[in-house]
């Protein structure tokens, strides 16, 4: 899926915990050149090889995927996967007018459907005959995915470091607005993903309350927070980019 259906979000919470997604990554500009000159086939002919393709593939992975087991490392990887994303969709509910503040408290959905959905992905892809390695990095980025766009990108800021203000946050994750960091940074702390060390020592969540001093935002220490760090640590090694991306 592309980016698009960010916009339309009662759209995603009816869709909630049913469904995966699986964001396809922006082609660069060099990416859309190259390819243009690789074209020596009629796009007809390209469409029927890849329809054969997949037929070919789709039908031995049917034949195999019964008799697939998960290793006991898949199953604990996509048991911490499980808990960061039903954390990092949940709802947290906002007034729609003025400054647009947490007017109740966060709904995060069970474990349960997630992480099924998570081990038949993986249990298709060895079908498919992919490495554990390759099941593991695609199982991760479909339940990143799942998550809002732009809170996947903030929580990898988030795990790229250890404490960062709003506007460190911002750059490091693709010079988001601001003030949309600031409330994803809120959210993710009624989640209990994020933690901002200042707010937690004064008795409103009103900032001109901690006068001068630096409100810095962290992953919390929570399970959930460690998780996170984990999780998205580990699969910047496995698709050798920045956690935002």
């Amino acid at each position: 899926m592309t980016h698009a259906i960010d916009d339309y979000s009662s759209f995603a919470t009816s869709l909630g915990e049913r469904f995966l997604y699986y964001r396809v990554s922006d082609v660069t500009p060099q990416q859309r050149r190259s390819s243009s000159h690789r074209r020596r086939m009629p796009k007809e002919k390209r469409r029927e090889n890849a329809r054969a393709l997949a037929r070919r593939a789709i039908t031995d992975g049917r034949r195999r995927v019964s008799d697939v087991e998960l290793t006991d490392d898949l199953l604990d990887l996509i048991d911490d996967v499980t808990e960061v994303v039903r954390a990092g969709r949940g709802a947290v509910p906002r007034d729609t007018y003025g400054r647009r503040d947490i007017i109740g408290e966060a709904k995060i959905e069970e474990p349960y459907r997630m992480r099924q959905e998570l081990q038949r992905l993986a249990r298709a892809l060895v079908a498919l005959q992919l490495s554990e390695e390759d099941v593991a990095r695609l199982t991760v980025r479909c339940g990143l995915d799942s998550m809002p766009r732009t809170r996947r990108k903030v929580l990898g800021a988030l795990a790229a470091t250890d404490a960062a203000s709003v506007a460190a946050l911002a750059r490091t994750a693709g010079g988001i607005d601001r003030k949309v960091v600031r409330r994803t940074v809120e959210d993710l702390r009624a989640l209990g993903l994020a933690a901002c060390p200042v707010l937690e020592q004064i008795d409103t969540d009103d900032e001109a309350d901690a006068g001068g001093v630096a409100r810095d935002w962290q992953l919390s220490d929570a399970r959930s927070g460690r998780l996170a760090r984990r999780v998205l640590t580990a699969q910047v090694g496995r698709e050798g980019c920045s956690q935002t991306e």
